[in-house]
């Protein structure tokens, strides 16, 4: 993966600089009620055991069939690496988000034990294209040295190379 260059965004310092992988976009980022199935395509999943890595969930959601996901990021504390239980999750269609909330909210994940049950709600932040403009060239940096960058997920099923 390649970290943008900051000559694109000459007014924000180098810490401040936009990816090239977060692209402009005009859509109105809301926040939306957490109540399941609004109308939303981008889920955030709590209570991810600090052990199940981003290839593990990825292929436990996948597992009865394509969960139509095509963006998944694992926040990890960028001083220890290790994960913060929770993701961020982008689906192609508002029918496929609200089948895996059906599927997977509420339920432990495989071989989880007796822990704490998924939590599955709506996301802040809504869309690929918003999510990663969240991400500056100093933070995608820092993510790459934990094996932590987002994940993006083609109509094929191809996932990025840090999957």
């Amino acid at each position: 993966m390649t970290v943008g260059s900051n000559d694109a965004l000459p007014e924000l310092n180098s810490q401040q600089t936009q990816s090239s992988l977060a692209k402009p976009y005009t859509d109105v980022v809301t926040h939306p009620s957490h109540s399941q199935h609004e109308d939303h395509m981008t889920v955030m999943i709590r209570n991810i055991p600090a052990r199940f890595t981003k290839a593990q969930l990825l292929r436990d959601f996948d597992a009865h069939g394509p969960s139509g996901i095509d963006y998944f990021f694992q926040p990890v504390d960028l001083q220890t690496g290790k994960t913060k239980g929770m993701a961020f999750v982008n689906f192609r269609s508002k029918a496929q988000a609200a089948k895996f909330q059906d599927q997977w909210h509420r339920q432990r994940l495989p071989n989880h034990g007796r822990g704490k049950v998924l939590d599955i709600t709506a996301a802040h932040v809504l869309g690929i294209t918003a999510n990663l403009a969240q991400f500056t060239d100093h933070t995608l940096g820092s993510l790459c040295k934990h094996d932590a960058l987002p994940v993006v997920i083609d109509e094929f099923g191809r996932a990025s190379r840090h999957a």
